[in-house]
């Protein structure tokens, strides 16, 4: 045999032995991560990255509801916008009073750019579970997953309720390890049966007893929705949130494969400015327009700590280490919905980095935007 043919051998026999490796050990995400991730010159999932993933898409309504622009424009220091551009920001926005006081786009983003909420949808399937409780689809915040879902497993299985995976207290085996590529969160991520990964994993901990922060939580929580009211969550978004706030254009959330699930504890992709309604409808106590969309005690309740000061009912809160009660949606690489209720105000930022955490709670740079925008105030 030629060492031509030989070498051909060897590397069919090598690329044979690899594939059936993937299949038995189930590993064929790890090909789509490195497509997605690696080949794109990323190291994570990033802020684009809906470009390589199939999508349900949410449209708009036929009327955008507008944000004004005041008549003066606030400027922020130079020192805050170094850092913003060092952090590979994408956008930034202040809205105070109903009106924008400051919009920046970076890096080649504008004001029609979509990206990736990453974890903030956690804080919007929190928001539309609320919403079909109180349209009496759900009986409340109380009732047992298994109502839902009667095929999840472990000793405590019984015992949790759709408020502990709101809360993220419900005892769920799930390692949130976003660098393991052979973990359940990247399996999760870029595989192509979320719901069938999630729905495997069991409650061994008894729940309302600790807070572990862990995305399993909110996909079944979406999936206990889902069945609930018979409809896809993307079209809930669509329906109750997308079309009724008057965003400005369509929105995307990643499924895990053609005509899929929605990962739905991440990954809805919309313009800042329609993030920014988001925001406005929490500042505004639930009401949009003369409408009371969602229960103003209920937002209140949200965004009190439950198990740990830096978190309530999916909102991230730092109510005690300001002038006024800091709630916030957060997401993976510095996404940012921040309220200031007392301010009057909502802040965005999207970006592809972020700082660490100083303060073992929040990050560096959640900081340095909140006290920042309210130095301008």
């Amino acid at each position: 045999m030629s060492k031509v043919k030989q070498i051909a051998t060897y590397f069919i026999l090598f690329t044979l032995i690899l594939a059936g490796l993937i299949y038995v050990f189930d590993l064929e995400y790890l090909i789509k991560g490195v497509r997605i991730v690696y080949l794109n010159g990323y190291k994570s999932s990033f802020i684009h990255d809906y470009l390589y993933f199939d999508r349900d898409t949410i449209e708009p309504g036929d009327h955008p509801s507008e944000l004004p622009y005041a008549e003066i424009q606030y400027q922020l220091p130079e020192s805050v916008h170094t850092a913003l551009e060092d952090l590979k920001t994408t956008s930034f926005l202040v809205i105070k009073d109903g009106r924008i006081v400051y919009e920046k786009y970076f890096n080649g983003f504008n004001a029609d750019t979509v990206t990736n909420s990453f974890s903030m949808a956690k804080t919007v399937v929190t928001l539309l579970t609320q919403m079909a409780i109180e349209e009496g689809i759900i009986p409340s915040w109380n009732t047992p997953l298994k109502n839902y879902l009667p095929e999840i497993t472990g000793i405590f299985s019984n015992q949790v309720t759709l408020f502990h995976l709101s809360a993220m207290c419900s005892g769920l085996d799930w390692d949130e390890n976003y660098k393991n590529p052979f973990g359940v969160t990247a399996r999760a991520y870029y595989g192509n049966r979320t719901n069938e990964i999630c729905l495997k994993q069991p409650f061994n901990s008894e729940p309302g007893r600790a807070y572990i922060y862990q995305s399993g939580n909110t996909q079944l929580l979406t999936l206990a929705l889902e069945r609930a009211t018979g409809l896809k969550i993307s079209d809930l978004l669509e329906q109750k949130l997308w079309k009724p706030l008057g965003m400005e254009r369509s929105a995307y959330w990643h499924l895990d494969k053609p005509n899929g699930d929605n990962i739905a504890y991440c990954c809805i992709n919309a313009a800042t400015r329609d993030f920014a309604r988001l925001g406005l409808l929490v500042l505004n106590h639930g009401r949009w327009n003369g409408v009371q969309l969602i229960d103003s005690a209920f937002l209140w309740r949200a965004r009190q700590p439950y198990l740990d000061p830096r978190y309530g009912q999916s909102f991230w809160i730092a109510n005690d280490q300001y002038d006024e009660p800091v709630a916030y949606f957060r997401g993976h690489t510095g996404q940012y919905i921040i309220i200031l209720p007392m301010s009057n105000a909502v802040i965005v930022r999207t970006g592809y980095k972020t700082m660490p955490q100083s303060d073992g709670m929040h990050h560096d740079e959640f900081h340095l935007i909140v006290k920042s925008v309210k130095s301008l105030f």
